[in-house]
């Protein structure tokens, strides 16, 4: 009994094969580039939710490398480092959300409850 793939007229095993791997390695790069757009827009939309928090604490570090604390005492630096920061940090968060156009998010959520609570 001769087997289908050797049959007269058929393309051959070999010939099916390669039609079988073209396939796949179609299949697979049509997946790979499918997923890699995603894992971009997904890298893109992470960056959007997180840069002005990164932005507002860059600043931060960049501030506090730029004050001359080194000679105070280790208390008095600390607090004058984290009360600094902190409102440097708030200040710009607030400042970049509201240019942002005061998008959805972890600023909106805090505004209402500070509002919420002055109003009390």
């Amino acid at each position: 009994m001769v087997h289908p793939s050797r049959a007269a007229g058929s393309r051959g095993g070999c010939a099916s094969g390669y039609d079988e791997l073209s396939s796949i390695i179609r299949s697979l790069r049509h997946h790979l580039s499918r997923d890699a757009k995603r894992g971009w827009v997904s890298f893109v939309a992470t960056w959007l939710t997180v840069r002005r928090p990164v932005t507002a604490a860059l600043v931060v570090y960049l501030v506090l490398i730029g004050l001359p604390l080194a000679e105070l005492p280790f208390t008095a630096r600390v607090i004058i480092e984290l009360a600094t920061g902190a409102t440097v940090f708030v200040s710009l968060t607030v400042i970049l959300w509201v240019m942002c156009g005061r998008p959805a998010g972890a600023e909106r959520t805090a505004w209402k409850r500070f509002r919420r609570r002055i109003s009390k």
